[in-house]
């Protein structure tokens, strides 16, 4: 291959600190750097050569000379211009691609709702009904083909109305610097144990709870907010 033929078909990005060449803008460039006997190329067919020589090498060294130090500048202004005019056409695609990307993902996302609602109305169905048939057999745990029924009693919902009138009964505070504070692990200890309803809360006892396990997934609630 003749150097004008070389220089022609590779594109060549000149740096203080060395040189990418590629076949064009498509292709993928290697990197050509500089040392003291001359330009060491990362490409397989340099790896493999004697010399450490390649096309790409042959290329630098036929455009800039086998001993510069740095490539001369190649453009004048109206080549800049046109630069900073393909910079600006690919920051337009690049914007245009994002906006692109979002309005799909929307519509996915969209999509994404509809059909898992739709989903969830229809999982709702059948929980209810296995929830309803282990109550009225009495079952606790029933294993089936495709897996495991569950319910278990819940401990009561403590909820304080009156923080001020639960401090003032000293079983239920605990000390934290400078402040008294409601221990509120003792004060469900003391309601489960004795079933004492303590001035300043009130106590909602809750249904038990049905839950499933699939032979294909992992354990999920269906009545957390029962």
């Amino acid at each position: 291959m003749d150097a004008s033929t070389l220089i022609t078909n590779y594109d060549i990005i000149g740096t203080p600190g060395g040189f990418l060449v590629g076949s064009g803008i498509d292709s993928e460039y290697v990197e050509v750097q500089k040392n003291g006997s001359g330009y060491i190329c990362e490409c397989f067919i340099a790896q493999i050569d004697g010399e450490g020589r390649c096309e790409h090498t042959e290329a630098v060294e036929l455009k800039y000379g086998g001993q510069r130090e740095h490539p001369s500048p190649l453009i004048d202004q109206a080549r800049a211009d046109f630069y900073l005019g393909q910079i600006a056409n690919i920051d337009t695609s690049i914007e245009q691609n994002r906006n692109s990307a979002n309005i799909q993902i929307k519509q996915i996302q969209d999509w994404l709702k509809s059909v898992v609602e739709k989903d969830e109305k229809k999982k709702s169905y059948y929980e209810i009904s296995l929830d309803n048939w282990m109550r009225s057999f009495g079952f606790k745990t029933k294993s089936l083909a495709h897996g495991v029924l569950k319910l278990r009693q819940q401990q009561p919902e403590i909820v304080i109305d009156d923080e001020a009138l639960l401090i003032s009964d000293k079983r239920f505070v605990r000390i934290v610097p400078m402040k008294e504070v409601i221990d509120k692990s003792a004060l469900r200890r003391h309601v489960i144990n004795t079933g004492e309803e303590v001035a300043g809360i009130c106590v909602n006892l809750r249904d038990a709870k049905f839950t499933y396990t699939t032979t294909c997934h992992m354990e999920i609630k269906s009545n957390d907010s029962r």
